[in-house]
């Protein structure tokens, strides 16, 4: 947000750019004492001023005895010049205290704007003054304070490993989307990942194999999402996707790719060799009646048929199935 401080770069541009206390003195000199010294000497011409003019100076003739006045000095309220004078000394001296208080004023509105709203001020950073400096750290300091939350903000709601949002983000989300597809009755499909004998890529080729293969899984989801669409790493070698205007048809569609993708990728770790590395996926369009909890038991559920099925597989959500699987699951 763009700040006004036109007034008073006017006032630095040509008095004291250096000094905000001798803009302040200058000014107040100026606003007071000024409009005073010309009252003074308005009101002195009016009374004695020069000889032979009516209502001021000496009149012709012989001077008068020491100690008495030549004449009556003007009935009062008959020149109104001295508090015109005083009346605009006045008015400079507010507009020019109004000038001095702009960067004050700034700044604050900067703070409020930017701790109510988020907005970044635009504070001037060439100033010279003391209160040019003050609105130049002011908008550095706020400028690296905002860098340093959204790093912090991304590192909190990030996969360090992948890059992909992490858990506590996705269910964060997940309780804000619902109510929007809810509103707006766009389709919507969640979809749970399991990568396939991922422990056997760490117990043969090691931990840093296994952090490639994340690695590479979360550039393909990222690569194969489309626009509002998002994924998040669930924990180990789980990940979850929400997709966007998006019905069990179409989720199929994205969702086999995907599949195809990790089962045919190249692993440098494993050059000449394919590891037996592939991804088993279930997925469940969003019913109004489900919570988000609801929709993730569902979406899970259908990941355990997929891994009935054989893995490598992408199942969609079937309440028979669901019975099924927890019937196993108990056994």
């Amino acid at each position: 947000m763009k700040t006004n401080v036109r007034y008073y770069n006017f006032f630095s541009r040509f008095l004291f750019p250096k000094s905000y206390l001798a803009k302040f003195l200058l000014l107040a000199v100026i606003g007071m004492h000024g409009p005073m010294t010309i009252a003074m000497t308005w009101m002195h011409r009016s009374n004695y001023g020069a000889p032979g003019i009516p209502g001021g100076g000496m009149p012709p003739g012989p001077p008068p005895p020491a100690g008495v006045h030549p004449g009556p000095p003007p009935p009062m309220g008959t020149d109104f010049g001295p508090l015109w004078f005083i009346v605009f000394g006045a008015v400079f001296l507010f507009f020019a205290l109004y000038a001095l208080l702009q960067p004050i004023s700034a700044c604050s509105q900067s703070l409020r704007d930017y701790m109510e709203h988020g907005i970044l001020p635009k504070l001037p950073t060439n100033g010279k003054d003391e209160a040019g400096l003050l609105m130049s750290d002011l908008q550095k300091t706020i400028v690296r304070l905002d860098t340093l939350l959204k790093e912090q903000e991304h590192r909190a709601t990030r996969d360090a490993l992948t890059g992909l949002a992490n858990r506590s983000w996705s269910d964060a989300r997940l309780k804000d989307d619902l109510p929007r597809a809810q509103a707006t009755r766009v389709p919507a499909c969640l979809a749970m990942i399991d990568l396939d004998h991922f422990k056997e890529i760490n117990d043969r080729y090691g931990h840093e194999a296994g952090d490639q293969v994340l690695q590479q899984v979360g550039r393909i989801l990222n690569e194969e999402l489309r626009a509002g669409d998002w994924a998040a790493r669930w924990g180990g070698d789980e990940f979850v996707v929400m997709l966007w205007n998006c019905d069990s048809a179409a989720a199929a569609q994205v969702l086999e790719r995907i599949r195809a993708r990790v089962r045919s990728a190249v692993w440098a770790f494993a050059a000449g060799v394919r590891p037996n590395l592939s991804a088993s996926i279930g997925y469940c369009e969003y019913n109004t009646m489900d919570s988000a909890e609801q929709l993730f038991v569902k979406s899970d559920s259908a990941l355990y048929a997929s891994k009935l099925e054989g893995r490598d597989c992408v199942k969609a959500y079937n309440p028979r199935l669901q019975l099924i699987s927890e019937k196993l699951r108990i056994a």
